[in-house]
């Protein structure tokens, strides 16, 4: 079963593990990792030019060229 395909997967606590060879090294040290709720930070503003432009600057996926304008309005 994936726990993707389950509605209310937070009901369900997972009681064993299958194919750990293929467990990515840094699994372990996600919970490490700095956290940041959807929107917090932002101060219940939302989406704004600065943040599209800092999500812009960070991101690594490749631009689609083939759009003029970028998000589409």
């Amino acid at each position: 079963m994936s726990i993707g395909s389950l509605d209310r997967h937070s009901e369900v606590r997972p009681q064993a593990q299958y194919g750990i060879e293929g467990r990515e090294p840094w699994f372990a040290d996600l919970a490490l990792l700095p956290q940041t709720a959807t929107g917090e930070g932002d101060n219940g503003v939302g989406d704004t030019p600065e943040r599209f432009e800092r999500i812009r600057l960070s991101s690594r996926q490749h631009p689609d060229h083939d759009t003029e304008v970028w998000p589409p309005r």
